[in-house]
């Protein structure tokens, strides 16, 4: 049906004042009607980063569209406004939609997981001070869109017919997202928990197609929670349901089904539930109707639509539509030819129909890796706080060893004075360890690591945090991750051919149920996996946020934590800490790598026992002490954390010693997360518009190509999957 005119009480020209170019004038309203105007170029956007417009793209949905680019790092974005007018909604509504707006301003999946099945969520979420002479405008930031992306109705336009295998690749992904928005628990910024969010918004506008390799992906964007605060108050009000979210898809599979393109013109104004397609294979057009509630039996849930649709029969050759009849009749060799090019399109129609339903599949389990559109240098970041800035991390934790110890990334030096070289603004921001426990082990709730830094935030003590795991963490704080570390679980060398050698009983790997039984009791002899007659030894590292990731990843449910905890103090809460002091009975905690790597090889060498022990990869790689065992997730294959030159894991018979040089950390491991024990630093930060940004920017120059070299330097994973030619090698070896 066509579309209600937008905003009725503002008498426009061109009959919609969101895309009326007379409405632009330097008062912020349209001359004539006085509806807020398009905003022009250079106009400048403050929310966790200062935006800048570029131009004005249209309409989507209730909002305008900009380009725009970012300027703390010149990453290009998308903004889209939405618009409060005076003469639409009254004061009293302008309040309860601006309070709406932001504790919506944000959503993610309870249980921490980056993963978000082709949703457009935004990056930043912008509503105007209470005071404010612009409060009629709020906005909602995207990042990274792609250039290739165009909604829907755009692609259908110029691509129409489609082929009816590429129909259902668009179905299925669509069906896909929306499985994954109905199934999951997310947590607003409020920190409220709701078990799954409805849609309620698709239409050809919402679900955006990118034509990228392997093939077409499907988003979808602008969801009900959001675009129904900006509806008019006379626009009668909706309650999304999963089967109107299934119901649109039908609708949308109706537009995909037409043939030309006056087709998708008359059903802008005919009622599509008396849609009836006649050439359309007889189980397409079934399932369409069932989604739509035509027929028996509907759809209760998306995964059920799916499910079905991934069981339609093979399109025959029958099924394709007839061949366009031209004013030139082919020659038979031309026949023949054009039979066999169209052999050869459906035949890789098909193929890259199965290939995007097996990446999609791979990829989904996996964050992607950022991309390399990255500031090369330090001194190309914008808006570095001159202070006074202070921020914290856990005292004796993964970055106060990374920023403090000397030596790691050029002689007598820290990391730190190398940053605040290269920024020298930064020379007047302090850093504070916390002594903190990070995941409250020892019982007492109130030094749990998530609450205190919460509580330091909030009470603006500590500009911003950084942190090894933020799974504790309310979700209304921003969170930027800048690299990944990962543990790495170790048993002594011994190389390939000694007798005893456990890295070859094992076959070099150990699963991660093999690993919670050790560390639970459940495994007390290296017979019981494999291993030689022997008894076990179980080695820890006494950091805390450590001991929380191994919790979380290997140890997982609260029997077994108990367990862990249940031994641990069974030995006493003091690790070993100085050379020489003996370990009584297992496990036992250690204060540094050093001294736990010294123990295992002790232990093989000196009292042909065998222990194992777990620490960050960053300090164990480049020795020869221990072998760092590969990682066994449930239905996956081995990872190693470790990588030959030669981009092969290294192996029981690798000689460690001598080939220092010659293997490093798998980085594409960390960085897709497939490596079991990987997690990543990040910089947490409040939201709040008020404070100075030194979060946000400090994050930004730890992103930069510069900075994530020499992240990678001292044995961390890169953020970025960096160029191979980086300018910021480029300006080391300046340097040097």
């Amino acid at each position: 049906m066509a579309a209600q005119q937008p905003y009725p009480q503002y008498v426009c020209q061109q009959e919609n004042p969101l895309t009326c170019h007379a409405a632009t004038s330097e008062s912020g309203e349209c001359s004539i009607c006085h509806f807020p105007a398009i905003l022009e170029a250079k106009t400048k956007i403050n929310g966790q980063h200062p935006y800048e417009i570029v131009a004005f793209r249209g309409q989507r949905g209730n909002g305008r569209l900009y380009e725009a680019v970012n300027l703390t790092d010149q990453s290009p974005c998308v903004v889209k406004e939405y618009l409060l007018p005076r003469q639409t909604f009254s004061p009293q509504q302008v309040s309860e939609c601006r309070e709406a707006f932001i504790q919506r301003s944000g959503i993610s999946l309870a249980d921490g997981r980056v993963q978000n099945f082709r949703l457009v969520m935004p990056v930043d979420a912008i509503a105007p001070p209470r005071s404010s002479s612009t409060s009629e405008r709020y906005f909602l930031v995207y990042a990274n869109e792609s250039p290739t992306t165009t909604s829907l109705k755009q692609y259908l336009e110029q691509q129409t017919p489609l082929p009816i295998t590429t129909t259902r690749i668009i179905l299925s992904q669509i069906l896909q997202s929306l499985e994954f928005m109905h199934q999951q628990q997310f947590r607003w910024i409020s920190g409220q928990l709701q078990s799954g969010i409805l849609h309620g918004n698709l239409n050809l506008d919402s679900v955006l197609v990118a034509d990228q390799d392997p093939g077409l992906l499907v988003y979808v964007c602008d969801f009900h929670f959001w675009e129904h605060l900006f509806n008019s108050p006379s626009h009668p009000p909706s309650h999304p349901t999963i089967a109107q979210d299934l119901q649109a898809v039908g609708d949308i599979a109706i537009y995909l089904s037409t043939t030309h393109k006056e087709d998708l013109a008359s059903l802008e104004i005919i009622p599509l539930e008396n849609w009836v397609k006649s050439d359309l294979p007889t189980a397409d057009k079934n399932f369409i109707n069932r989604l739509m509630g035509k027929s028996a039996p509907p759809f209760e849930t998306a995964e059920q639509a799916r499910q079905e649709l991934l069981q339609l029969p093979p399109i025959s050759k029958s099924d394709l539509p007839p061949p366009q009849i031209t004013d030139q009749t082919p020659s038979p060799s031309r026949q023949v030819q054009f039979r066999w090019w169209m052999g050869l399109a459906i035949a890789y129609i098909l193929l890259g129909g199965v290939a995007l339903g097996w990446w999609w599949y791979k990829s989904q389990s996996k964050p992607a890796v950022a991309n390399d559109n990255i500031p090369c240098c330090i001194d190309q970041i914008a808006n570095v706080p001159a202070g006074p800035v202070l921020f914290a991390a856990a005292k004796q934790g993964t970055w106060d060893y990374l920023f403090t110890q000397p030596h790691l990334l050029v002689r007598n030096k820290t990391l730190q004075q190398e940053l605040e070289k290269a920024q020298v603004l930064l020379q007047a921001w302090e850093y504070q360890p916390m002594p903190i426990s990070q995941d409250g082990i020892t019982g007492e709730q109130s030094k749990a690591y998530g609450p205190q830094v919460i509580s330091l935030l909030r009470e603006e003590t500590t500009d911003f945090i950084i942190a090894n795991h933020t799974d504790d963490i309310d979700p209304s704080f921003g969170v930027k991750p800048f690299a990944y570390n990962g543990i790495a679980v170790f048993v002594a060398f011994g190389y390939d051919q000694r007798q005893n050698s456990l890295p070859r009983s094992l076959h070099g790997k150990i699963t991660l149920k093999q690993l919670r039984e050790l560390y639970t009791g459940r495994i007390t002899n290296w017979q019981q996996i494999g291993g030689p007659d022997r008894p076990v030894k179980l080695y820890f590292p006494s950091q805390d946020g450590l001991l929380h990731i191994f919790e979380r990843k290997v140890l997982v449910d609260q029997p077994s934590i108990v367990a862990f905890r249940r031994l641990m103090s069974a030995q006493g809460s003091q690790p070993i800490s100085q050379p020489g002091q003996q370990c009584s009975g297992s496990p036992c905690g250690f204060a540094s790598t050093t001294l736990q790597l010294r123990a295992v090889i002790e232990d093989y060498e000196d009292r042909n026992s065998f222990s194992i022990g777990f620490d960050e990869l960053n300090k164990v790689i480049n020795q020869c002490a221990v072998y760092p065992l590969a990682l066994v997730a449930k239905g996956r294959a081995a990872i190693s954390p470790f990588m030959l030159d030669n981009r092969q894991p290294i192996t029981p018979a690798t000689d460690l010693c001598n080939s220092k040089a010659s293997y490093s950390i798998n980085y594409r491991a960390l960085q897709t997360q497939t490596y079991p024990l990987t997690f990543s630093l990040n910089v947490v930060h409040a939201r709040d518009n008020r404070r100075q940004p030194a979060g946000q920017a400090f994050a930004n120059i730890l992103r930069t190509q510069e900075t994530q070299c020499w992240l990678k330097q001292i044995g961390l994973a890169p953020y970025h999957a960096m160029p191979s030619r980086s300018a910021c090698k480029a300006k080391s070896q300046k340097k040097s």
